[in-house]
């Protein structure tokens, strides 16, 4: 047993004070007596006002002195059922994803159930201690730890649902961190000593994660959870049908040089009639299209489209009758001709990695010489630089750098050794620049190589065991992507992977996509890269009514996470003073786009959690932290009524 609040034992002074008050009163009975029992009474009364006379017993002193002592026990706050010194802690993930806005039949979202289930939990944990985490895209804590119920449910209720996918396993990583380091090591079951001194416990943790959700969660990938995962599952409406795809290519046809491709799917087991529309700019491109989709149906619609400039496309489907969740009814993308990419082409002659820059789309090379590069002016004047086996000793800053069968000097000062046709252990198969390559060709192929050792600012992209044979560079202003081999020391450029990664890599260095735009999700990070001198940047939302500054950061990048609506945003900035008027934009398209989101069926568990579903009743952990203080209290009425009693009956 513990004690919440042992300050109060200074109120054991109280029963001085009784016992002061009890000498201190006197008690008169009118009697006939005779004149010497009078005077032996009053002598006795005397005695008593002594406070050195020894104390008679009397029950009602003791019921009253036992009524007090009971009292001060109970302020004390007398607790069991946790080790010594702690109390159990509750970490309460509430789902916040876009599944929660679904709509039950009784009008109400999942989410206004959801704060039902938070007010039972924070009523269950009276008097141990809680977390609310929040969880989406991002994962945010929303209380720190406490035992303050009130803060528990403030934060409750300032939460509200969003337009994110669930992100479960980050909130389960989080949720474990906490508890772990919450931890604490129990006292050993005997204080007896052995030859290493007292027996060392391992660190406990007594903690309870609630997950507050409607179970549209992707599975848990981790090990078993130490701690009991307590699902409170929300909701009951499963019929749903929504845009899970939409995609778009540029290709030149006599239909159209633009194809738009867009998915749409029944998740629910009850047929769904509705219409699919089209506009280009906000203009109705298409007739709509009705379908009946059956339960479980994946309907794909394609669309050619004349939209050779830059243009908004947006794609809406209406159910026939309202269906359960609105935000994957709608979804947006912005294709534009992207602008074409200055290459500086320095080395000797290499007719392989000219044809190769040569069938790029979009694509401006200009052969230069070493001498011909400034340093101050090589940011303005090309995008990327493509160094092939000739390379300066310092690289210009603000521009990507390409280097072929050289060593910038910046990042790799000493001698490497020289490796004959290195075998591949590893690649980046999601990096952006190998998305569309195979490196079979450099497999053991390569004549001779110095593969570049991995540090501080270098990232391998494709190594072998003596080091990366494809690199990223990045320090300060400086970045670039390194390749450890003369290119025609093997099959490489004979294949047709290799132009797909010089286009990938000049792309990537000149931070230019391929001119559509399928946009992000909801708390992902928006990425702008302004170039250098930007002043001022704001973020516009889809519905234009709100504007956020944007901080710079260092060579004009634009960063920060999309809000909670869905649409069409907006990045504006401006270079040079803030007083100029000249500003520069991006369309960025925030998007649902997930088949999981759209499934609503509720889940009665977390797929792949494997976790204690109760603690041990017995050692050092009770199953619930078990408040004392009313018992005493009650008993210490009990006395007090008993003591009123006996006293009256006298």
């Amino acid at each position: 047993m513990s004690w919440g609040a042992p300050v109060m034992f200074w109120l054991l002074l109280l029963i001085p004070a009784v016992l002061l008050l009890w000498f201190l009163k006197i008690r008169r009975t009118e009697k006939t007596v005779a004149s010497t029992l009078l005077w032996r009474r009053a002598l006795q009364d005397e005695r008593v006002r002594s406070p050195f006379q020894r104390l008679l017993k009397n029950l009602v002193l003791l019921l009253q002195l036992l009524a007090v002592l009971l009292a001060v026990l109970a302020l004390a706050a007398p607790e069991s059922g946790s080790q010594r010194f702690t109390s159990r802690l509750n970490l309460i993930l509430v789902d916040t994803s876009a599944s929660m806005n679904s709509v039950e039949a009784d009008g109400r979202t999942r989410f206004e159930l959801a704060r039902e289930n938070i007010d039972e939990i924070i009523d269950e944990i009276s008097g141990e201690r809680g977390m609310v985490i929040r969880f989406s895209s991002r994962v945010e804590p929303m209380t720190p730890v406490t035992s303050d119920r009130a803060l528990l449910r403030k934060a409750a209720v300032e939460l509200s649902a969003g337009s994110g996918v669930s992100n479960i396993n980050d909130a389960l990583e989080l949720a474990l961190s906490i508890a772990k380091q919450d931890a604490v090591v129990p006292m050993p079951v005997s204080d007896s000593v052995s030859e290493d001194g007292l027996e060392v416990l391992d660190p406990q943790i007594d903690a309870r994660i609630f997950v507050v959700s409607d179970g549209a969660l992707p599975p848990w990938g981790g090990e078993s959870f130490p701690v009991p995962v307590i699902l409170h599952t929300v909701g009951d409406a499963s019929s749903n049908s929504g845009i899970v795809a939409l995609a778009a290519r540029r290709e030149f046809s006599e239909e159209g040089d633009l194809r738009v491709v867009v998915e749409i799917r029944n998740t629910g087991d009850e047929l769904i009639t509705g219409s699919l529309d089209l506009r280009l700019d906000g203009v109705l491109a298409t007739e709509s299209v009705q379908k009946d989709l059956e339960g479980g149906e994946r309907w794909t619609r394609s669309f050619a489209l004349q939209g050779s400039g830059k243009h908004q496309i947006e794609v809406h489907w209406h159910p026939d009758e309202k269906d359960a969740l609105s935000l994957d009814n709608s979804a947006w993308l912005i294709a534009s001709q992207p602008r074409s990419i200055r290459v500086a082409r320095v080395g000797k002659k290499n007719f392989l990695l000219d044809d190769a820059l040569a069938v790029i789309p979009s694509v401006v090379v200009e052969m230069v010489s070493l001498a011909e590069i400034d340093p101050e002016t090589a940011a303005d004047e090309f995008d990327v630089i493509v160094w092939d086996r000739e390379i300066p000793e310092s690289l210009p800053p603000g521009v990507g750098h390409l280097v072929i069968g050289a060593r910038p000097l910046q990042f790799w000062p000493d001698e490497i050794v020289m490796v004959a046709q290195p075998i591949l252990v590893a690649w980046k198969k999601d990096d952006p620049v190998l998305r569309f390559s195979q490196l079979n060709a450099i497999d053991g192929t390569v004549v001779e190589t110095y593969p570049l050792p991995v540090r501080d600012g270098v990232s391998a992209i494709a190594e072998c065991r003596e080091g990366a044979l494809l690199a990223r560079f990045h320090e300060g202003d400086v970045r670039g992507i390194a390749v450890a081999f003369d290119v025609l020391d093997s099959p490489w450029p004979l294949t047709p992977s290799f132009p797909f990664f010089i286009e990938a890599v000049l792309r990537d260095l000149a931070r230019v996509s391929h001119g559509i735009e399928s946009g992000i999700r909801s708390g992902d990070l928006i990425e702008v890269f302004g170039g250098a001198g930007v002043s001022r940047a704001v973020l516009t939302n889809p519905s234009g009514e709100s504007e956020i500054e944007i901080p710079v950061l260092p060579e004009g990048v634009l960063r920060t996470p999309a809000g909670e609506e869905l649409g069409i945003y907006k990045m504006s900035w401006k270079k040079g003073a803030p007083s100029d008027s000249n500003w520069n934009q991006q369309l960025i398209p925030v998007n649902l786009l997930s088949p999981a989101e759209s499934s609503i069926e509720p889940k009665p568990s977390i797929a792949g959690i494997s976790s204690v579903s109760e603690r041990q009743s017995n050692g050092f952990w009770g199953d619930a932290r078990f408040e004392l203080w009313p018992w005493f209290l009650a008993s210490a009425l009990f006395l007090m009524m008993l003591e009123w009693i006996v006293f009256h009956r006298r």
